[in-house]
């Protein structure tokens, strides 16, 4: 009896000697913002004027960064909960930013 040649390429396949998986190597930087970076340079700015808000270009001034370097910073402490943010009173598609000190439960 003949196989096909679907099922001869299969079973070489399976008779093929696997590979262990590798394993990814251990990242070497820290969890979380590196010191002295545009986030963390942002997280302090706020937490300075806290309870006070403050918008982006205030925030760009003071952090001393870039415009994408800001967008990801605020974005990235707003997925963690560590600031709010509303619309200014400019115009809605401007933001007004404020740090979510530790321990504040009242995070909306």
């Amino acid at each position: 009896m003949t196989t096909s040649p679907f099922a001869s390429l299969v079973q070489q396949i399976l008779d093929a000697p696997h590979e262990q998986e590798r394993a990814w190597p251990l990242n070497p930087f820290p969890r979380g913002p590196r010191p002295g970076c545009a986030t963390e340079r942002i997280a302090l700015a706020l937490l300075d004027v806290h309870p006070g808000w403050l918008e982006a270009f205030e925030l760009r001034r003071i952090a001393e960064c870039e415009r994408g370097a800001l967008a990801w910073g605020v974005r990235y402490l707003a997925e963690r909960g560590r600031i709010r943010s509303i619309p200014s009173f400019r115009h809605p598609g401007y933001r007004r930013y404020q740090a979510v000190p530790l321990g504040d439960d009242d995070a909306s």
